[in-house]
């Protein structure tokens, strides 16, 4: 009975000591994979949250007027009304600044000149002294090897640059540049937007914090169940359990998901009794945490809410307001796509460019109400005829359409329906000037031999329309 007893007694210790250390384990594990996992999807976010923030604050920005304002150390129009600009954002956005500046040296003292900031309402009430003028030098503000971070994203041309900087004069930001570039080409600025790391940390934190409570509640509630029940011995299914747990916790270390997360009891524990229980527990308590880690990162309100944010600004950024169509910005974007296929021969399009005459008539003598109204409906007819194709208003009063696939196949036949649509209005004495669409068409098919890029495409297709508007006014 000796024996026995001293066998039972290492037997049970060593037992739950394992099982403690399993557990604990096991909950570092789920606490380290979801901090991870959500400190990933904040910074990704953030940086989203920013890069859509300086992209819709540059379509914005005239750079030639702005570095006329630079160099004059005067205010324009154009100045002031992007001033304001950057107020609203500063007012209405969760960042801690928006603005721009421009790094002159790596010196100690006046190393950047402000060009303007955004202010918010409280600040000009309370903090005038805070207020940024066109001209202003730093002073000492900005250490040497800061003005280095944002010289660097002066050079990155059209790229952002994000970087973080914590100096005793501002807070921990993390921060996000884009070079503003002139007609040339030419980096005459930087456009910043500055988000508080203690944002960033407090998310983290009370997630972590959350995480961790349910870790060691979930934690305490396993240990109990385990140490209740572990009072029969038997070796073979206890070191079964042990193993799978064991497995379970190597699996969650290199899980990249919490649907990895999964504890599965071992078949040989069939007993009925307290060691069944055990693991049908120790089982269901896993799920729990997997639940439990699933709820925390999809509940996270403020993910949500930026991505709500950034769609919304996508739609902003590349939606012509006037007719509901992509705009300029989104040609750009489509161009990139365009020639990589015309640079791997891939390429099978046309463009079909499309101006309306009478446009500026129809303002001046009627109204930019009728005028908006002539455009709007020119652009639904261009729609209605090329309805497979998308269509982008890169003008005033100009159109482009891209063809492929089935509109490419039937460009002409298009064209020559589209012509004859805006005829058709045009004949019609019974509409208002501003009812009868009169339209300039040019188009251009890819053409491997002669075209390097869709420029050359663009090119070929505005000179049509060009010829085809002298056709149509001297007629």
């Amino acid at each position: 009975m000796e024996e026995k007893t001293k066998i039972k007694k290492p037997l049970k210790r060593s037992l739950i000591l394992g099982s403690v250390f399993t557990v604990v384990i096991l909950c570092l594990t789920v606490e380290s994979i979801g901090i991870s996992i959500f400190r990933g999807t904040i910074q990704s976010n953030y940086e989203t949250y920013i890069q859509d923030l300086l992209n819709f604050t540059m379509t914005a920005i005239d750079a030639d007027d702005l570095e006329q304002c630079i160099e004059t150390l005067t205010p324009s129009e154009k100045y002031n009304k992007l001033q304001k600009l950057l107020n609203t954002i500063k007012e209405t956005h969760e960042i801690d600044s928006i603005y721009i500046i421009l790094p002159l040296s790596t010196e100690k003292k006046d190393n950047m000149m402000n060009i303007m900031a955004g202010v918010s309402e409280y600040e000009r009430n309370n903090m005038p002294e805070n207020i940024t003028h066109l001209g202003k030098l730093t002073g000492e503000t900005y250490p040497p090897e800061t003005v280095s971070l944002y010289q660097s994203g002066m050079n990155r041309r059209k790229r952002v640059t994000f970087f973080r900087t914590n100096f005793k004069k501002f807070n921990d930001s993390y921060i996000g540049v884009k070079p503003i570039l002139n007609s040339r080409g030419i980096p005459i600025a930087l456009l910043c937007v500055d988000i508080a790391m203690s944002e960033l940390k407090n998310s983290i934190a009370d997630f972590a914090l959350l995480n961790l409570i349910g870790l060691i509640l979930s934690s305490g509630i396993l240990l109990f169940v385990i140490i209740r029940w572990l009072k029969k011995h038997i070796i073979l299914p206890i070191n079964a359990l042990e193993e799978s747990i064991s497995n379970y916790a190597a699996d969650a270390h290199d899980a990249k998901t919490s649907s990895e997360l999964t504890l599965i009891k071992p078949e040989i524990i069939h007993s009925h009794d307290e060691i069944e229980s055990l693991a049908d527990s120790i089982v269901l308590m896993s799920e729990d945490l997997k639940t439990y880690m699933e709820s925390m990162l999809n509940a996270s309100s403020k993910v949500e809410n930026l991505k709500k944010y950034i769609n919304q600004v996508d739609e902003l950024t590349f939606k012509d307001t006037l007719t509901s169509v992509k705009n300029k910005m989104a040609y750009e974007k489509a161009k990139k796509r365009l020639d990589w296929d015309i640079i791997n021969h891939n390429a099978k399009l046309s463009l079909v460019m499309a101006d309306l005459n009478y446009s500026k008539n129809i303002n001046e003598t009627y109204g930019h109400e009728y005028g908006d109204s002539y455009i709007q409906k020119a652009c639904k007819m261009i729609c209605n005829t090329f309805q497979h194709s998308p269509v982008y208003r890169i003008g005033g009063d100009e159109f482009l359409v891209i063809t492929e696939n089935e509109d490419l196949t039937n460009c002409k036949t298009l064209v020559e329906t589209l012509k004859k649509e805006a005829s058709i209005t045009y004949n019609d004495n019974a509409l208002q000037p501003w009812e009868k669409i009169s339209l300039a068409i040019g188009v251009a098919y890819y053409n491997e031999s002669l075209d390097s890029s869709i420029d050359d495409i663009f090119k070929r297709a505005h000179k049509e329309m060009i010829k085809d508007k002298a056709l149509s006014k001297s007629l």
